[in-house]
């Protein structure tokens, strides 16, 4: 009997949480007696040469590219295809066709990764959705703004991590939002949805969508929406818990999603559920390693490549424990010291913890999810509350000095000042 085969496409962005994803989702098909490959548009990068050890074979080719993708499956007949990384997803799809391979359908994943289109699907599908309008120019932007009422959010059409997303009060901020766009020639403009933010993280089994949990977010205040902090599970009442994952798994069948895993973001207001963006990948900022922690003994990977082999997947751990993700956002300016931080992040909790800048690093106004300077993820045996608590905890005893002599803790909040001379300079480890 030949052994089974599992394709990962794209490998890993530069981010160690893109890394760690990667990482799992390569061992736990390891694990599951797969021959593993993986590929990536250059094996030379950093984050491709953390992960060769992980996988059995690694080729350099862009399988985004159609004539790249005929040469390199010609004679190949691997049995699963899968990637982490957004901007593969459509790769990921369009190669399962190819092999016949279990998959989404390549319109289903257009459909969820272009938001404009997801949003019209689900509005046809009588989902309460924002009024969105795709503009190509000022012109556009500003009639839509006369036509409904704000506020409103300016946004890519695709893209991730809150680049280029705005806020916007009136028409006199809207010049400033297009200059923050990566790509001012198209962009969306949706009103804007009140309420409390969640996502919901899960995989497919049978076609079916399964949650396994549901994530509450905290947010930076001002005109983006760069996140702060994770806390899973969700402290949420059975009944918000219930219209937020019905919701949710309505959105996923309309919008034609039915393997590999999903997260979704949502809005919940009052009892109504609005459903955001929808991903047919891991969530971002350490989500993944969130879930797993939650659920002992659950490889989230593992469910998915079971599923698609027509196997019975391991049974569903239940929920034991508690994370939380909180990122550290200390003020603009150059840093002249880092207190606390090997203190903070020697406590036992810690699951993972990295920090970005140090002595003479220059903190930029946080506009992107890229431009977040560190973060701390704790676990906790029991209590969502309780992670939260701690993580919070620790980065507020982590201490900024700026050039201008202000202090700052890890979130963001000014500290008197001091005359020690005990300030840390990174620099000099």
């Amino acid at each position: 009997m030949s052994t089974r085969s599992l394709l990962v496409i794209g490998g890993a962005g530069p981010s160690a949480l893109s890394i760690d994803a990667c990482r799992r989702a390569l061992l736990q098909g390891r694990a599951r007696g797969l021959r593993v490959t993986l590929t990536a548009v250059s094996a030379a990068a950093p984050e491709i040469r953390a992960l060769e050890d992980a996988a059995d074979e690694l080729v350099e080719t862009d399988l985004r590219d159609p004539g790249q993708r005929r040469a390199f499956l010609e004679g190949r007949n691997d049995d699963l295809v899968f990637g982490v990384r957004d901007a593969m997803q459509i790769a990921v799809a369009e190669t399962a066709e190819a092999l016949g391979a279990p998959g989404n359908p390549v319109a289903a994943v257009r459909r969820a990764v272009t938001k404009d289109l997801a949003r019209a699907c689900l509005r046809e599908a009588g989902l309460a959705q924002p009024d969105v309008a795709l503009c190509r120019g000022p012109a556009d932007a500003l009639a839509f703004l006369e036509r409904t009422t704000g506020p409103w959010v300016v946004k890519p059409r695709n893209a991730t991590g809150s680049l280029g997303v705005t806020r916007l009060t009136g028409t006199g901020g809207l010049a400033e939002a297009l200059d923050r766009l990566p790509d001012p020639a198209e962009f969306l403009v949706e009103t804007f949805v009140p309420g409390e933010e969640y996502s919901v993280e899960g995989v497919f089994l049978g076609g079916e969508p399964v949650v396994l949990a549901c994530t509450a977010k905290r947010k930076l205040d001002g005109p983006g929406f760069v996140e702060t902090g994770h806390t899973l599970p969700a402290a949420l009442s059975a009944e918000d818990e219930e219209r937020l994952t019905a919701e949710v798994g309505r959105a996923l069948r309309a919008l034609g999603l039915c393997s590999g895993v999903f997260h979704v973001e949502a809005w919940l207001d009052k009892g109504a559920v609005v459903v955001g963006e929808t991903h047919t990948r891991v969530g971002g900022d350490w989500i993944h390693s969130m879930v797993e922690w939650s659920r002992p003994g659950t490889e989230l990977f593992d469910l998915v490549y079971a599923d698609m082999l027509g196997e019975r997947p391991p049974a569903l751990r239940p929920v034991r424990r508690g994370a939380a993700a909180v990122y550290l956002t200390p003020p603009p300016g150059q840093v002249r010291a880092v207190d606390g931080w090997r203190e903070a992040t020697s406590a036992p909790e810690v699951l993972h913890a990295e920090l970005a800048v140090g002595a003479g690093g220059t903190v930029s106004a946080c506009r992107s999810s890229g431009d977040r300077v560190g973060v701390i993820v704790a676990g906790t045996p029991s209590g969502t509350g309780e992670a939260e608590s701690l993580a919070r905890r620790l980065c507020a005893s982590v201490v900024f000095t700026l050039r201008d002599g202000s202090r700052h803790d890890g979130l963001g909040r000014r500290l008197p000042p001091s005359d020690s001379s005990t300030s840390t300079d990174l620099e000099s480890r």
